[in-house]
């Protein structure tokens, strides 16, 4: 589905390959992520972001709370938390999806 999970072939995806993921059924979606309208929707930290700061304590890393996790996310684009109205959200989305 995924060709083995090449990064180099799947970074190479064009509209095809694309559309016959989104037409895939098999592939669950979340629906609700990534479509915050308000400041107060942002959290300050994820399940994720939690599961990270917990790692990193266990292994000496003092200053790494569950916040400073998740603005690391943000900060290297793995989660696109900008507000819908934010021109970057719209850019992001579009880019992930040209690639």
């Amino acid at each position: 589905m995924f060709d083995d999970y090449d990064v180099k072939k799947i970074a190479s995806y064009g509209d095809p390959e694309i559309q016959r993921l989104l037409a895939d059924a098999g592939i669950i979606r979340n629906k609700a992520k990534n479509r915050r309208k308000t400041l107060k929707e942002l959290p300050a930290s994820t399940p994720l972001s939690d599961t990270m700061s917990n790692d990193l304590r266990k292994r000496w890393v003092k200053f790494a709370g569950t916040t400073i996790c998740y603005a690391f996310m943000q900060a290297t684009g793995m989660v696109n938390d900008h507000l819908v109205a934010c021109y970057r959200y719209v850019e992001l989305k579009e880019n992930k999806s040209h690639k």
